[in-house]
């Protein structure tokens, strides 16, 4: 029979807080490995090297050969079965312990890092977890409407069909709206060709159609996406992007969108172009989690010093906590940092990796303690 752990939820969509907790308890030797993927041809046989290494490590750390192979199985696995399905990710994080193993394609960029311990390096996943991981992206056009729906490595277009038009002059076909049919002169028997002639501005009848499309398609999109409060993210030329933003009720769309004719660009490269933007955008947890650091700012809950945190998050006694991504020891194996996020997270707390620039504090670490 083959090892059952490699078959434990092995690839992951997104990141989430509760997989982090499961590696915070794994049992050693724990085998952690980021892979940045810049040459996608390449990739196996880094892999393979990296996988050396690691073996290599196992044995200068006295693990049973036969653990060891164990261990190994299920990760040789991945390389030598690895395709051009994920090729668009730019890293592989893989986590590796006789109990666990976990493996996730991600959109950032990450350093090497192969390295056997006692605990798993989870820095990488808590940069992750600072990140919205799922969207929607709704493409307007006069012409076709598209809403896709993303998470790191997988989009799919959501069927419209009986939630929101799809085409303006097929919906105005059947919802010509009021106040336009009314400024139709009627037909006579002496109008000829001037039958169903608009009066007025044709620009701003045509404006007014528009609106009323883009209208309907708010209302049914906002209806569907309230189910799950995912961000939303825009693609249209500017007027329409505009336009959709006035009559916008949706909480969640995100200020930033793709401006030009998403007609013209294909569901791969909106998907792209829309990950640009929300890698750039904090996670709800991490909005919470911010809020409530502030709030306590000014208070003796809040600790800065790396060895006083290290200590209380052993304790238990850590709430929350914040690194900077350049911080410390990072990928090493007895880095205190990546120690106090383990046990921080193993105490129920939560964790995020930040650019030095999003620090709530000029320190390298952050702690909100519970008391």
């Amino acid at each position: 029979m083959g090892d059952p752990t490699a078959r434990e939820d092995a690839l992951a969509d997104v990141v989430v807080l509760a997989d982090v907790k499961a590696l915070a308890g794994a049992v050693g030797p724990c085998i952690t490995l980021v892979m940045p993927i810049l040459n996608s041809p390449e990739l196996a046989e880094r892999l393979k090297s990296a996988l050396r290494s690691i073996q290599k490590q196992l044995v200068e750390a006295h693990t049973d050969a036969k653990v060891a192979s164990g261990l190994l199985a299920p990760v040789e696995r991945l390389a030598t079965g690895l395709d051009t399905t994920h090729m668009w990710a730019h890293s592989l994080i893989a986590f590796r312990s006789p109990g666990a193993f976990r493996h996730y394609w991600m959109r950032g960029r990450l350093k090497d890092l192969a390295v056997v311990s006692e605990r798993f390096e989870v820095r990488p996943l808590l940069a992750a977890l600072a990140r919205e991981q799922r969207f929607h992206l709704l493409a307007i056009g006069r012409h076709h409407v598209r809403l896709f729906r993303s998470t790191p490595h997988h989009s799919e277009e959501v069927r419209l069909e009986g939630v929101a038009p799809q085409n303006m002059q097929e919906f105005l076909h059947t919802h010509e709206p009021d106040h336009l049919l009314e400024d139709r002169m009627s037909a006579g028997p002496s109008i000829g060709s001037m039958q169903g002639v608009l009066f007025g501005s044709e620009k701003q009848k045509e404006q007014d159609r528009f609106r009323h499309f883009l209208k309907e398609v708010e209302r049914g999109v906002t209806k569907l996406l309230r189910q799950d409060a995912e961000p939303l993210i825009l693609a249209g030329v500017e007027y329409d992007v505009a336009i959709y933003w006035q009559l916008n009720t949706y909480p969640n769309l995100l200020e930033q969108a793709i401006h030009g004719s998403p007609e013209r660009l294909t569901a791969r490269d909106l998907d792209e172009r829309a990950w640009e933007i929300v890698s750039q955008w904090p996670s709800e947890a991490l909005q919470k989690a911010l809020a409530d650091f502030r709030k306590h700012s000014g208070a003796a809950l809040v600790l800065g010093d790396t060895g006083a945190i290290v200590k209380a998050a052993a304790e238990g006694r850590v709430a929350g906590l914040f690194l900077s991504e350049s911080a410390g020891m990072a990928g090493q194996p007895d880095d205190p940092l990546n120690m106090a996020a383990l046990e921080t997270v193993l105490h129920g707390g939560w964790a995020f990796a930040l650019n030095p620039a999003e620090m709530p504090s000029k320190d390298c670490a952050a702690a909100l303690l519970r008391f």
